[in-house]
């Protein structure tokens, strides 16, 4: 089982600021190019490595009509396309307040999964949302294949936005950037689901 290593996750300042996460972002540049070799070399500086605790929670059911048809293929191409719909909702959530769909895509195990739509409903209460979405997915490619779980680089664009509350008035703006998520999929009996995210 594949380990996921504690330190701050590329997650674009959008998704930064929601959450509270320290991001690794760039100036608004073209995506970094990303490749399916697996063969990356780790940093050498000292981390703590964990795995994602077993929970007792059980997942929203995910409607398959709600996916891409490519996106229900356990193959890995099917991995891709789960990957890429789930940033490209990311986005759509944050511009809607929506985030019933969202979670639904990920394990309820994977702790900065539910990080995301928890802020985003976070701001929703308050009656903000982003103007659009702000996350334009360029690219996709599998970094780890396997049968049941495949992690899939998702690298793209995330486009400067305004934060707006209920009557239309901008509260806070956000700059553009660059990201790449190493994002791990699993299959889960019949669809597949994220179970984790990193820095690529």
């Amino acid at each position: 089982m594949r380990t996921w290593t504690k330190r701050p996750l590329a997650v674009g300042a959008v998704v930064a600021a929601v959450v509270g996460l320290t991001a690794c972002n760039g100036d608004g540049a073209d995506p970094p190019t990303t490749t399916t070799s697996g063969s990356s070399t780790s940093s050498a500086t000292s981390s703590t490595t964990t795995t994602t605790s077993p929970s007792t929670t059980t997942a929203p059911t995910i409607d398959p009509a709600s996916l891409p048809p490519e996106a229900t293929q356990k193959t890995e191409a099917g991995a891709q396309a789960f990957a890429k719909f789930y940033w490209e909702q990311v986005g759509d959530s944050l511009a809607s307040g929506d985030v019933r769909l969202l979670e639904s895509l990920a394990s309820p195990a994977c702790e900065e999964c539910t990080a995301v739509p928890r802020a985003i409903k976070k701001r929703a209460t308050r009656g903000e949302h982003t103007d659009r979405s702000p996350i334009q997915v360029a690219l996709v490619a599998v970094r780890e294949g396997g049968a049941d779980r495949v992690v899939v680089n998702v690298a793209g664009k995330e486009l400067a936005v305004r934060y707006v509350n209920e009557a239309d008035e901008v509260v806070e703006t956000t700059k553009p950037g660059v990201f790449t998520w190493a994002t791990s999929v699993a299959w889960d009996k019949t669809t597949w689901r994220v179970v984790g995210f990193e820095a690529a």
